[in-house]
């Protein structure tokens, strides 16, 4: 019993650290943002949640799986860090489309993981899907990338 007390306060406390880090990104979106101040975020989700984004960037999607899973992410979470990908996608897009397109594809990879996992379909993370899809798109024709 105590155990999943325990099990069930750290998976309440990622979810709760995810959501803080997406109200701000959301907050600082609204602003200028400068590089420093998303790698300021991004730093914070290393030290509060031993999660490094670049090293979360470059894995392939069994990689993500095994590495959410072992920090005991629940599904909820693949789909608080998509959002968290999403938008930082958004906000370095202008200045780094190669950075922006692995945010994206990133996100799209945790949306389907999360249908693999729950072996179900919502239309809410098809539309967030679709969005990040069209972003992706939107950085090959616009910057002519060969990724």
């Amino acid at each position: 019993m105590e155990r999943r007390d325990v099990l069930k306060d750290q998976i309440e406390q990622l979810g709760r650290v995810l959501g803080k880090m997406i109200a701000k990104l959301l907050k600082l979106k609204d602003h200028e943002i400068s590089p420093s101040a998303l790698n300021d975020l991004e730093q914070e989700l290393q030290d509060e949640l031993d999660l490094n984004i670049d090293d979360l960037l470059a894995l392939n999607d069994q990689a993500v799986e095994n590495f959410l899973k072992e920090r005991k992410f629940h599904w909820s979470h693949f789909i608080a860090l998509s959002e968290y990908l999403h938008e930082a996608g958004q906000i370095v897009r202008g200045e780094d489309a190669v950075k922006a397109h692995l945010y994206f594809e990133k996100a799209l990879a945790l949306l389907e993981l999360t249908d693999q996992v729950t072996k179900t379909i919502s239309l809410e993370r098809e539309i967030k899907k679709l969005k990040s899809f069209t972003r992706i798109v939107e950085i090959y024709h616009y910057n002519h990338l060969i990724l």
